[in-house]
């Protein structure tokens, strides 16, 4: 697939879209300015902003208007709260 241009969103900013984050942006698959990142967690946003320079959003429904491709990176225990 080609993703060149396209915006990638991630819903939760924990140890899982981090690894996702650093394996994608390492690869070239994604530039770092065309990842988004929400959480419930303001601190979490700001750790993947800070380790990957990505963007951090409050609101899920922002990120899904923005983005072209989601990831949904959340535990199932906490999937219906989001």
């Amino acid at each position: 697939m080609n993703f060149k241009g396209k915006k990638a969103g991630f819903i939760g900013a924990g140890n899982m879209t981090n690894a996702l984050i650093r394996g994608i942006t390492e690869s070239g698959l994604f530039a770092p300015g065309l990842i988004r990142v929400s959480d419930s967690d303001p601190e979490k946003i700001k750790v993947a902003s800070d380790l990957y320079q990505v963007a951090g959003m409050l609101s899920n429904s922002a990120l899904c208007s923005e983005c072209d491709l989601i990831i949904l990176a959340v535990k199932p225990q906490v999937m219906h709260k989001v």
